[in-house]
């Protein structure tokens, strides 16, 4: 057995236990179900990139207010280039994001949900399964890069104007 069919056999085992319907908590559906979590991913995704579409915005508002003060000009323009980059690799996890849940779901509903056994599953099929986990922590990856860029953004800007102004 190679470590990509372990992996599968693990995530298929994990799936179905995170299966649990209602009437297992009292007549609710769990909160957290696989698909909340992915909402959740999302919503975090969109929230990187409005922050970092409004501070890129605010560092150019930034460099036009302090026009006469040569000194802030290298702080401002090092913060917007940090939001210019979340941006960027915000788009890239976006992207990554759409694909790898299409790719994972499409192969979950074609093999895992009906049950099928794992040896009966074509050998692109898993990879393509594989393919489509590998995009979704990619975004992942990108999710915290964006916010890594976001705050050093944010900590360079507020220097510049709390500190130099």
């Amino acid at each position: 057995m190679t470590l990509r069919d372990r992996s599968m056999r693990n995530f298929e085992k994990w799936w179905t236990a995170q299966g649990a319907g209602p009437g297992t908590s009292g007549g609710e559906a769990p909160i957290f179900t696989p698909a909340a979590r992915f909402s959740l991913l999302f919503d975090a995704l969109k929230l990187i990139g409005t922050g970092n579409g409004a501070g890129l915005l605010g560092s150019i508002a930034g460099l036009y207010y302090f026009a006469s003060r040569a000194e802030l000009h290298a702080p401002l323009k090092a913060s917007a280039i940090f939001f210019f980059v979340g941006l960027l690799v915000f788009a890239l996890s976006i992207g990554a994001y759409i694909s790898g849940l299409l790719v994972a779901t499409s192969f979950l509903d074609q093999y895992v949900v009906p049950h099928t056994d794992l040896s009966k599953v074509p050998s692109e099929a898993l990879n393509r399964g594989v393919d489509g986990l590998m995009l979704l922590t990619a975004s992942l990856m990108g999710a915290v890069l964006s916010w890594g860029c976001f705050i050093i953004g944010t900590s360079i800007g507020l220097y510049a104007v709390c500190w130099l102004a």
